[in-house]
């Protein structure tokens, strides 16, 4: 781009050449005679060069945070998909708007398959002798905005009665449908059926599998608080077989 200027020292226009070439564009002046309002083109040429260069680098820098939040996604996703356990998003009203693959293996269906909110879970998946009971710590929850967990039994598919643990917790991030519910849902079967193994064993003769002492006792301090409680006498009959 050649620019013809007047009127200025060649200090300054050497100086303006070099600032505009920072900007990709190529400043030739000389010092003539012309009306001075070459120089004002000269400067609007460099700002609207200037401008495009930093709207250039604004796309770059914006494909760069795209290609990050997509590979984020990504890890997010196949984090998800790892878990040993269903992921559930919901709203405080109670309606489902995620729930992770883990779902349909773990009980048999998919979020397409219920009415998409807690209630229809609950009632499809929880035994119905602890339905009630978890209904209770859940409106609990809600209601308090705290977190929650919670063991229960559920009835698979084919019929067979597992448990479950679930942790719950309101998020909320600050985007538009904030806050949410994200809840963690696993199958802790295994793990119940130790603990009851261990308890079975503490309690009980490895060799007869009869009541030991230490369930004697336990049972005598419970009646002994009960009947302290409710004014009762307690009696321990003996027998020496």
């Amino acid at each position: 781009l050649a620019v013809v200027v007047t009127g200025y020292s060649a200090a300054y226009l050497a100086g303006l050449v070099a600032a505009t070439s920072d900007a990709g564009i190529l400043l030739q002046a000389q010092v003539i005679t012309q009306p001075p309002t070459i120089m004002f083109t000269a400067g609007m040429v460099y700002f609207f060069a200037r401008v495009m260069a930093r709207h250039q680098e604004l796309i770059e820098e914006n494909e760069q945070v795209a290609m990050q939040a997509n590979a984020n996604g990504h890890r997010f996703r196949s984090l998800v998909e790892a878990l040993p356990g269903v992921i559930l998003t919901s709203t405080p009203e109670g309606g489902i708007r995620y729930a992770s693959p883990q779902l349909e293996p773990l009980f048999g269906f998919g979020l397409d398959d219920v009415n998409g909110d807690w209630a229809s879970i609950v009632a499809r998946v929880v035994h119905p002798d602890d339905q009630e009971q978890l209904a209770a710590v859940m409106m609990a929850g809600v209601a308090n905005s705290t977190p929650f967990s919670h063991e229960c039994r559920a009835v698979t598919p084919s019929g067979e009665t597992i448990w479950i643990q679930l942790h719950s917790v309101l998020v909320d991030d600050g985007s538009p449908d904030a806050p949410v519910w994200q809840t963690l849902i696993f199958d802790v079967t295994e793990r119940h059926s130790l603990t009851e193994q261990l308890t079975h064993q503490a309690f009980h003769d490895a060799l007869t599998g009869l009541p030991n002492r230490l369930l004697f006792d336990d049972r005598v301090n419970h009646a002994l608080e009960r009947s302290r409680r409710d004014l009762l006498q307690t009696a321990v009959c003996f027998v020496d077989l």
